[in-house]
């Protein structure tokens, strides 16, 4: 009986200790820098430090709330660390939930060739409320052209250009790639962290 209890229980060691075993595994592997190539991507849509000591950059989708709720936090981390931090924004809408999520990203796109990228950025997440629920996207995007300094007929005329899709489209598919599956994804220096965590960890990495 006692030699029955003593392998019952060896097993059950042997069990758990697997359990933690393959948790610290999976807990490291997670902690695991992915390649930063797949992540950066071209870095088209990046701004701030020319020669970075961090390079933060965000998987985000203009219609999503969290997102807007980001950018702040974002914006501060440049403020504070403009010599040495850089920020790359990637698309990722989520249109399966955000009916003009790919919309937006378009038009940021089309501002983006025309030089206006982080003008339009910044208006879609202020107007967020807005355009989100408009019956007449393409004229309201064209309207806030107009009052970014663009010709808005031009930018209409860009609309249906096909390149801008594909450049959301590589996007989406790297972000894939690499697990993505909500918004906002935000890694720092090729580690994934949440947007509350990042002041603190760009801080820690910085010194």
């Amino acid at each position: 009986m006692n030699s029955q209890l003593k392998i019952i229980g060896l097993g059950l060691f042997l069990s758990v200790a697997i359990v933690f075993g393959a948790a610290s595994l999976l807990s490291k592997m997670e902690q695991r820098a992915v390649d930063p190539s797949l992540i950066v991507g071209d870095a088209r849509l990046s701004t701030g430090s020319a020669e970075p000591r961090v390079t933060i950059v965000e998987f985000s989708d203009f219609q999503c709330p969290a997102c807007r709720a980001s950018e702040s936090v974002i914006q501060e981390v440049l403020r504070e660390n403009s010599n040495d931090v850089r920020f790359v924004y990637r698309h990722f809408p989520l249109t399966s939930i955000h009916d003009h999520a790919l919309d937006a990203a378009k038009a940021s796109e089309i501002a983006f060739s025309i030089g206006k990228f982080w003008e339009m950025h910044d208006l879609l997440f202020e107007l967020q409320d807005e355009w989100a629920t408009s019956n007449d996207i393409k004229a309201l995007f064209a309207s806030y052209a107009d009052r970014l300094g663009m010709d808005p007929g031009a930018f209409l005329n860009l609309w249906d250009a096909s390149e801008y899709e594909q450049q959301i489209r590589d996007d989406i598919r790297d972000g894939r790639t690499l697990g993505i599956s909500s918004t906002p994804t935000i890694f720092m220096n090729g580690r994934k962290v949440s947007a509350d965590q990042l002041s603190q960890a760009v801080t820690a990495e910085l010194h």
